[in-house]
């Protein structure tokens, strides 16, 4: 059973990136006894749900034969030691989402208080909240960056305060290697631990809500809400953070420390909130698409209004309905700062847009493709001998617009090889560029004129172009 590690605090609504099978809340233990279930599950087969097992902290730390995994050759502290560092950089996360809240778990690895976590736990999120160990009270932290193609997030919640922190594990991953999984599973108040051991060493691993180069299969249990909590090797190193679990097989999942500690350097480094191998969503892929969880504020997704209940079912003309993430994810590795065109289900209808990936205006905000009835075109000879922006700007093309209706419209324009630009020239003399074989959305205001011009890109050089208007949007549409 394939589960995402995040668990639903308090309410019964699916957790980001599951499929809901059954959801109880844990305020009842009684309750939790006797149906021996609780949160949420994930599985492509939809088998009937699994006991969950709270797993209670051991009371001198994780058991198990301690292990030396030091680059110099030392000896691992008393296990005591290392249980209270590894506890003392560990946080417990709330995330609120509208009216929802979700838990999952994180460690610190700057002493001013920066932390790392899984980009399902806390991307989309209103309030990100940071609890520690026998703390009641929460820290507001801010997202710093995040990326859903790793699964990765990283948070700050400084105030003036110094902190416990983790180590990155340096030495080499390999199958038989002791471990211990840390957290709050269950939105538990205090960490929990399990020993387990390595499976095989790191390898590219496809889920439906993360494409990640290197993976750690391992056997130390977790469970919904041990999400972002570390995996450490007996001197507490982190080895990998934890993020899924395949329960029946006794399979858990966590992004290797090599590949982690990569990828959380871009995102500390970054503008914030920084974005690596990300539109700024939380998804799940199905056999349909990528079906939107949570939208990032400010994000190239939130720029062209995509939506919690979306699916994308196209990037690049690329389909997307594998069942997994991998797809997505080459489109948007391949396409770091392009533009990427988008086609999207909502409600039945299909939307085109396009995500600037820079977030440099370029976008172009999800709308449904207009019937030819309600356009009109215009085909012309480009005969342009001057550049636009010259000083004698008297060479070009122009047409004239009123606009019957207020708010976003577009104007499309298809060109030959000496592509035209279109610029839209306002009454406050602002201008609008598109390039050729493209559209241009701006706003309008019901009465108001445009008038719009058509320039060739290159000096001296001519060719042919159609461009189209929205006549539900635009009338008296006159070749000047």
């Amino acid at each position: 059973m394939k589960t995402i590690l995040s668990c639903k605090c308090f309410l019964n609504q699916p957790v980001v990136f599951l499929k809901m099978i059954r959801c109880l809340t844990i305020c009842s233990i009684v309750l939790l006894m006797v149906l021996g279930l609780i949160g949420c599950f994930h599985d492509d087969d939809d088998p009937p749900p699994e006991p969950i097992v709270i797993v209670d902290p051991p009371e001198n730390g994780p058991d198990g034969k301690p292990i030396d995994t030091s680059d110099d050759g030392s000896s691992p502290p008393p296990i005591e030691d290392i249980t209270k560092k590894v506890e003392k950089a560990m946080i417990r996360i709330e995330a609120t989402v509208g009216e929802d809240k979700f838990c999952g778990s994180g460690f610190i690895i700057d002493s001013m208080g920066i932390a790392v976590t899984n980009n399902h736990v806390v991307t989309g999120a209103g309030i990100i909240e940071v609890f520690l160990k026998d703390e009641p009270t929460g820290r507001i932290a801010e997202l710093l960056g995040y990326s859903e193609c790793s699964d990765l997030a990283v948070i700050d919640f400084s105030n003036g305060e110094t902190y416990g922190v983790l180590d990155w594990y340096t030495g080499t991953v390999s199958a038989n290697m002791e471990v211990k999984s840390a957290g709050y599973p269950l939105n538990a108040q205090v960490p929990k631990w399990k020993p387990g051991t390595i499976s095989s060493s790191p390898t590219p691993r496809d889920t439906n809500w993360a494409s990640i180069k290197q993976v750690i299969e391992h056997s130390a249990k977790v469970n919904k809400g041990n999400s972002g909590g570390p995996l450490v090797d007996a001197k507490g190193h982190v080895v990998g953070i934890n993020y899924a679990a395949n329960s029946r097989l006794d399979i858990y999942l966590a992004i290797a420390a090599n590949e982690a500690k990569q990828v959380v350097q871009k995102l500390r480094n970054g503008t914030k909130p920084a974005r690596y191998e990300s539109i700024g969503i939380n998804g799940e892929a199905t056999d349909q698409g990528i079906e939107v969880r949570s939208v990032l504020e400010n994000s190239p997704a939130d720029n062209i209004g995509l939506m919690a209940g979306d699916t994308i079912n196209r990037m690049r003309n690329i389909p997307l309905d594998t069942g997994n993430m991998n797809e997505y994810c080459k489109v948007i590795k391949s396409n770091p700062n392009s533009v990427i065109s988008i086609e999207v289900t909502r409600s039945g209808q299909t939307l085109k847009g396009q995500l600037d990936m820079d977030n440099m205006n370029r976008g172009e905000k999800l709308d449904a493709e207009n019937d030819m009835e309600d356009l009109v075109t215009f085909r012309a000879e480009l005969s342009v001998t001057d550049d636009i922006f010259s000083s004698d700007a008297s060479y070009y093309d122009k047409y004239g617009v009123t606009a019957t209706r207020s708010g976003q419209t577009t104007i499309t324009i298809k060109a030959s090889a000496f592509a035209p630009y279109i610029l839209v020239r306002l009454l406050d003399s602002q201008t609008v560029i598109v390039q050729r074989n493209n559209s241009v959305r701006f706003n309008v205001t019901a009465g108001e004129k445009y008038v719009v011009y058509v320039n060739s890109a290159n000096s001296n050089k001519t060719g042919s172009y159609e461009i189209i208007f929205d006549k539900s949007t635009f009338s008296n549409i006159l070749e000047l």
